[in-house]
């Protein structure tokens, strides 16, 4: 008993599971196969060796395990490696010891070399195609020497990023995708919108946006990742992720972490070579998102990122109202501006009025871009005629509220009304109960109504009947450029709201642009594909999410914000010089960020076609001195709205005084309570910070030198 209990032990001791030779062994490496190999080897080479030392004492000949003629030949190696290959060649042993030799070198090829090695193979084989289907596969030193582009997150925009990047960057080698949901879906969704050739540079890889690990395994470097996209995954509702945006941040948070231990390992003029890493992180939330419009991200990420932050509703909106033609053909079918094929000139009467029907977080991004965009300069000569946003939904009064509280210090300046459920909409026809803040009273003291932006609250649904006669009696109004927006959450309830408004408003509406995130088949077989029946021509889907990023739009508003940003900078130092304008000399920790100087560049620059087609501009080296005073005043009153937007809020009667006597006390409201003087009317303006209006000048007579600098950059 104590003999059994002796071998157990040392049994158990010998072969007991050890944590590391399983993971080892299941890893499936090719190395492990190898040394499985080496291992099998083994078997043969000592018993060949222990039957070659018998041999040489005389206690073993080779002639034992084969049985042969006197004219053949068969040395003990090849004996040996025979019985251990075949086990069926033991009949050619000889009795007794030769047969014992031979029959337990077939049992240990049988479990060593058939069970053994050969399993191993096979299942590192499977292994290695798992690894591959599953994205557990590294290409680590791949990705060191190669040009690529990352993309975090299993977004439904991927497959169009992954198309426009392989178009865009002539020296892109790959394309790497993580994401930490099914890899086999995302490879078919792939599959199903790629080429083949443009699949074979995807690489996909499983792993967690928030893992160290995993964002460490996607190798990301200036030096040879181009552009990184943090997406985050599926925006569905079905897969929807509540913390999406803090997750994406997070990401980014991790990235520069990494970025900042690699350069601080390495030599110190690394991080100076390799320049920053270009980042564009996509936010679900348009509260998130604004946030760093006019707030720096931290010193720490900003240092060594390139933080370019993205909201899927603002660059459809964008895409939808933001047009670089100056002139449009007939038979042009893309998205029109709001005041549509014909400019809105300065002794027009006409007015942009735009529809939003939904206040979704679609139909509010509609309504923020088209209140960047919509200033035209017979407001300046007609105070009267302003752009009207309106805005119809059944829970309106509730939305209202959430939206006026987000931008309240707009609407202390802008005027509005409200139409409730039980209320008369009758008033809406004529221009009366319109509610505005007592913002100028004390004699005025920003000056004469400046705000060219009015907006209205219905709370309706879009069937009824009153909304319809609103729609018939605005769409008739031959002075109304009048565009519809149907954003309803819903794709279907989207259609039936777009096919059965007013005849009036298919007839003379600009567009009526109908919200369908998931497919615009519907919508397009009706409109753009029906060349016989044309009475819903004017019907244009937008907001698809696989089609969320336009790479070309988002790289030409950068150049041309950065050409802008140039070009504006070498005015200034000259107007500057030649008025003798003072400079900033406050240094604030709050205020205008160098992010939100970045996005005013860009909306300043969104907004230049709308301007130069406003005065009929066709590419003329210098502009004409009324059109430039006329334009001035008009980019004034544009900015004062972007401002506005952007969380600036006007100076109360004495911060104005002080203000205007006091450079730095100007500077220092800018800065730290994000109060700016200039956000008044523009003859006001005159009066209390007037060298500020060479700076409006000199801006409008730089806009052909822009334009001429786009148009002769060949590839944007």
């Amino acid at each position: 008993m104590m003999f059994r209990k002796t071998l157990h032990r040392i049994f158990t001791k010998i072969f007991r599971r050890r944590v590391g030779l399983d993971r080892w062994l299941v890893q499936g490496k090719l190395s492990t196969v190898f040394f499985i190999f080496l291992f099998v080897l083994c078997i043969p080479v000592i018993v060949c060796t222990t039957l070659f030392i018998m041999e040489c004492c005389g206690m073993f000949h080779s002639s034992f395990l084969m049985d042969r003629d006197e004219h053949s030949t068969f040395s003990l190696p090849w004996a040996v490696l025979y019985h251990f290959i075949d086990p069926g060649s033991q009949n050619m042993a000889s009795p007794g010891s030769g047969r014992f030799i031979a029959f337990f070198l077939a049992i240990s090829g049988s479990i060593f070399m058939n069970g053994f090695l050969i399993s191993s193979i096979v299942g590192w084989y499977d292994r290695f195609v798992d690894k591959w289907r599953c994205g557990l596969a590294r290409y680590d030193e791949t990705l060191k020497r190669k040009q690529f582009v990352a993309i975090i997150g299993a977004h439904e925009s991927v497959p169009s990023i992954i198309r426009q990047s392989l178009k865009r960057y002539e020296a892109l080698d790959y394309v790497v995708v993580q994401t930490n949901k099914n890899v086999e879906e995302l490879r078919s969704r792939l599959l199903s919108y790629l080429t083949a050739e443009e699949e074979r540079k995807v690489i996909i890889y499983a792993g967690d946006r928030t893992s160290k690990d995993d964002i460490l395994d996607l190798q990301l470097h200036p030096a040879h990742a181009i552009e990184v996209f943090i997406m985050g995954d599926s925006m569905e509702d079905n897969n929807y992720e509540n913390n999406h945006d803090a997750l994406n941040l997070n990401c980014l948070h991790i990235i520069a972490e990494q970025l900042r231990n690699l350069f601080n390992s390495s030599q110190a003029n690394e991080k100076k070579k390799s320049g920053r890493l270009l980042c564009r992180v996509m936010f679900e939330y348009q509260t998130s998102f604004s946030i760093f419009q006019y707030s720096d991200i931290s010193n720490e990420v900003k240092d060594i990122i390139d933080f370019k932050p993205m909201n899927f509703y603002e660059l459809w909106a964008q895409r939808v109202f933001v047009n670089t033609r100056l002139l449009f053909e007939e038979n042009f079918s893309g998205y029109l501006p709001l005041e549509g094929r014909q400019p809105v000139l300065v002794e027009s009467e006409d007015t942009v009025h735009l529809v939003v029907v939904g206040m979704s977080r679609m139909g509010v991004a509609l309504a923020i871009e088209a209140a960047r965009l919509a200033h035209y300069p017979n407001f300046v000569r007609d105070s009267r005629l302003k752009s009207r946003i309106t805005f119809i939904d059944q829970h309106c009064h509730t939305e209202m509220k959430y939206f006026k509280g987000r931008f309240k210090e707009l609407f202390a300046l802008s005027r509005w009304r409200e139409v409730r459920e039980d209320e008369d909409m009758h008033k809406l026809y004529e221009e009366t109960d319109w509610n505005q803040k007592e913002a100028l009273s004390d004699e005025y003291y920003l000056g004469e109504d400046f705000i060219d932006v009015e907006w209205e609250f219905i709370s309706r649904g879009i069937e009824d009947d009153d909304v319809h006669q609103y729609l018939q009696t605005m769409a008739q109004d031959t002075h109304k450029r009048f565009t519809v927006a149907i954003c309803l959450p819903n794709d279907n309830q989207s259609v039936a709201a777009a096919l059965y408004l007013p005849e009036a408003v298919y007839e003379n509406a600009v567009q009526v642009l109908v919200y369908q995130y998931h497919n615009s088949a519907v919508i397009d077989s009706i409109s753009i594909h029906n060349r016989m029946n044309q009475y819903y021509k004017q019907l244009k889907a937008f907001g698809m999410m696989k089609d969320a990023y336009d790479g070309w739009l988002v790289a030409t508003q950068e150049y041309i914000a950065t050409v802008l940003s140039k070009k504006y900078d070498e005015m200034y130092e000259k107007v500057v010089k030649a008025h003798d304008i003072e400079s900033p000399r406050v240094i604030s920790t709050r205020g205008k960020s160098q992010i939100a100087k970045y996005w005013s560049n860009v909306y300043s620059a969104n907004s230049i076609w709308t301007k130069l087609r406003s005065v009929e501009y066709r590419g003329a080296s210098e502009m004409d001195e009324e059109h430039v005073h006329t334009l001035s005043i008009t980019e004034h009153n544009r900015w004062v709205v972007e401002q506005l937007l952007m969380r600036f809020r006007y100076l109360t009667l004495d911060e104005q005084k002080e203000a205007s006597h006091s450079f730095e006390r100007k500077e220092e409201l800018k800065g730290c309570k994000m109060a700016h003087l200039d956000i008044c009317s523009y003859d006001r303006l005159r009066q209390i910070d007037p060298k500020v209006i060479y700076l409006d000048e000199g801006f409008i007579k730089i806009l052909p030198e822009i334009i001429y600098s786009i148009n002769h950059k060949k590839n944007v």
